[in-house]
């Protein structure tokens, strides 16, 4: 990934293919606060769900796991959920049955001021 950065002004680009920026900046938001917004969670949490498995960041990929159970799953987006399952592995879950054995995020908390 640093191989494919690019410098602009000051700053060092680092490009994160696959996912929309807005998703990788409410990612970047809950890595340094552990907060999040609903609606953003809404738009993106297919993106976030798959950026936090491969950046290894089990909070956000409970809360994810979470969101998605609580209602997110409909027509349009049941297949996407299903290939993600397969290929991304689920955590929290039991062989048998589906059952839940995690225990609960109290560091992970909704946000009400918005940085945009």
């Amino acid at each position: 990934m640093l191989k494919e950065s690019r410098i602009q002004g000051h700053y060092r680009i680092l490009p994160i293919r696959g996912v929309p920026d807005d998703a990788v900046r409410v990612f970047i938001r809950f890595l340094y606060s552990s907060c999040y917004e609903e609606q953003d969670m809404e738009e993106f949490v297919l993106h976030l769900l798959v950026l936090s498995h491969v950046y290894t960041v089990p909070r956000l990929k409970r809360l994810c796991e979470d969101h998605l159970e609580r209602g997110t799953i409909n027509l349009e987006n049941v297949v996407d959920i299903f290939q993600l399952a397969l290929s991304r592995g689920t955590s929290g879950k039991s062989r048998k049955g589906g059952k839940r054995w995690r225990t609960a995020t109290p560091f992970s908390r909704k946000c009400s001021l918005s940085t945009r």
